[in-house]
């Protein structure tokens, strides 16, 4: 996945997806480039990301990858599956792998911007807001296990990076042969080969 930019960022909307039955939460969608031609990662989540206020862990919940309409998708679904309220788009503009998930940060359309961090591990998926104006101690430990990844990373005592695989690459699962990351630790430098 190329990273995005301020000139070339990817899209993101928060979504209230209102079920049949009454319940309700929110689905986070992050396009994975910058021209919207492959599916959107998605989470579902209990509060709204762009709304968060303070710095703590909020569960997440992995969901399959979304077609790229869902960006721009309101109202009823097909299929009797509820009724979809957009709430937030912004853009990704800087999205880089860290030891353990994800830092992103969001420029949101009203003009928010916002610094997450993605954490996936030891069965637990959770992200939380980076303020600059509050302490940048570590916040309370994160949610006990029970979401777990989809993919586990494997060949390390201590897993790096995210257990849950990125699909939108266009096709299928990948071949060594076509395509392989060797892992950086250093944060510098990371190796793709073909």
């Amino acid at each position: 996945m190329a990273s995005p930019t301020k000139e070339a960022p990817f899209q993101t909307v928060v979504l209230k997806h209102e079920l049949p039955d009454g319940t309700s939460h929110f689905d986070w969608l992050l396009a994975v480039d910058a021209n919207i031609e492959k599916p959107l990662i998605s989470f579902r989540v209990d509060e709204r990301p762009d709304m968060v206020t303070e710095s703590r862990w909020i569960d997440l919940d992995a969901r399959p990858d979304h077609r790229p309409e869902y960006l721009e998708i309101e109202g009823k679904l097909e299929g009797d599956r509820g009724v979809v309220t957009r709430l937030a788009s912004g853009n990704i503009f800087l999205w880089k792998e860290i030891p353990s998930g994800w830092n992103m940060m969001v420029k949101w359309d009203e003009g928010i911007l916002t610094e997450y961090e993605i954490l996936s591990g030891e069965g637990v998926l959770a992200f939380r807001r980076i303020f600059e104006d509050q302490s940048q101690e570590p916040p309370p430990p994160l949610p006990k296990a029970g979401v777990v990844g989809d993919v586990p990373v494997e060949g390390k005592e201590q897993p790096t990076g995210l257990t849950r695989k990125i699909t939108a690459f266009g096709k299928g699962k990948k071949e060594e042969s076509e395509w392989s990351r060797v892992p950086n630790a250093t944060g510098t430098g990371a190796t793709h080969v073909r």
